[in-house]
């Protein structure tokens, strides 16, 4: 059944994935995105977690979702299409708060669509169960992809013929945000700096009429490097 899989990265890799149990909270677009490619890559199991209810909107952008979801919880009117996918996965729903999960209990947790609060949380929540940590987000085109692979996360890779140890160590989402931003900072990681923070505080997504406050929140993020 994982037949190009094997070819890809071998059978030993693919043993890994098929005892690894994932968390997936908040089914936003992206999220459907990767729970899609895991099921379909053949994991062990696969929770898919939220507490939002399916609108309209998210007709649009939700592999999962259809006319016949709106008005139910997101992960719960996603399961039965993901489970289509490959009969070998388990999957399973909650509708529990992300801070009410035990985290323990799964490989990695991916987290999408929290406040910086909550990820902040999340990720330390995770690090002390011994999960690694991704948070995911989208706006529009952009996005960025947060990873705490913990301490010191090693893998094995070829180099010149010759199969080396690599090693990552990781920081957590609290820390990386606390880094310094500089001149030379990419102008992309900063508007989703700018946008996370507005989030965070006005608790809702800007429109139009918030560029002013954007602009506010610009100064008190890169102030000193605009001036």
């Amino acid at each position: 059944m994982y037949d190009r899989q094997l070819r890809l990265w071998g059978v030993q890799a693919q043993q890994r994935l098929r005892q690894a149990k994932i968390l997936l909270y908040g089914l936003t677009a992206v999220q459907s995105e990767i729970c899609k490619n895991l099921v379909l890559a053949g994991i062990h199991s696969v929770t898919v977690g939220d507490v939002q209810i399916c609108s309209v909107k998210d007709l649009s952008c939700n592999l999962f979702l259809d006319a016949s979801s709106i008005g139910k919880n997101r992960a719960e009117a996603s399961v039965e299409r993901i489970r289509e996918l490959n009969p070998h996965v388990q999957v399973s729903a909650t509708t529990q708060e992300v801070g009410s999960i035990d985290l323990s209990q799964f490989d990695v947790c991916v987290l999408s669509g929290a406040s910086l609060s909550t990820t902040m949380e999340v990720n330390q929540r995770a690090r002390n169960s011994k999960s690694l940590f991704f948070s995911v987000e989208t706006f529009g085109v952009l996005g960025y992809m947060f990873e705490d692979l913990m301490d010191l996360f090693s893998y094995e890779k070829k180099v010149e013929g010759e199969t080396k140890t690599q090693c990552i160590t990781s920081v957590p989402f609290q820390r990386a945000l606390q880094s310094n931003i500089q001149h030379h900072s990419n102008p992309i990681y900063l508007a989703l700096r700018i946008l996370l923070l507005f989030e965070e505080k006005c608790k809702r997504c800007p429109g139009e009429g918030d560029v002013e406050e954007l602009v506010g929140f610009r100064d008190e993020l890169i102030g000193p490097l605009v001036q």
